[in-house]
C-alpha cells in the first residue's frame, strides 16, 4: 500500500496508479505527469485492476505534451468531464501500449 490518497505503488514504489477523479481537483494537468512513467493499467493476474482517472474534476488547459511518455499505460485513462481545452498533443501517439480506452470527451477540445 501507499500512505497516498490515490496512489498505489508496485513493490519498486513506483506510482502505478492514479485514482484522483470526482475530487474537486482544479488548474492544469501538471507536465510532472510524465514522470510516472511506470503508470500502468489493466490486470495483475491477482484481480486488482489498474487505471488511471482523473475524470470529473475542474481541469483546465491543454493535455501536456509530456503524457507521451507514459508508454507502459495499456489501457483506460480516463480524462472525461473537465474543462481541458485546445488540441491533442501529438506525443499521444508514443502511448503505443495504450490499446483500449483512452476517454477524454466532455471537454472543449479544438482540431481534427
Amino acid at each position: 500500500g501507499t500512505p497516498w490518497y490515490g496512489l498505489a505503488c508496485n513493490s519498486d514504489g513506483e506510482v502505478v496508479v492514479l485514482t484522483l477523479n470526482e475530487n474537486g481537483l482544479s488548474g492544469t494537468i501538471p507536465t510532472q505527469l510524465g514522470l510516472l512513467t511506470s503508470l500502468t493499467s489493466g490486470d495483475d493476474g491477482g484481480g486488482a485492476s489498474y487505471e488511471t482517472f482523473l475524470y470529473f474534476n475542474d481541469l483546465t488547459g491543454t493535455v501536456p505534451s509530456e503524457i507521451g511518455a507514459l508508454t507502459a499505460m495499456k489501457d483506460h485513462m480516463y480524462l472525461t468531464l473537465n474543462d481541458l481545452s485546445g488540441t491533442l498533443p501529438s506525443e499521444i501517439g508514443q502511448m503505443t501500449a495504450l490499446t483500449d480506452l483512452l476517454e477524454m470527451g466532455y471537454n472543449q477540445f479544438t482540431g481534427k
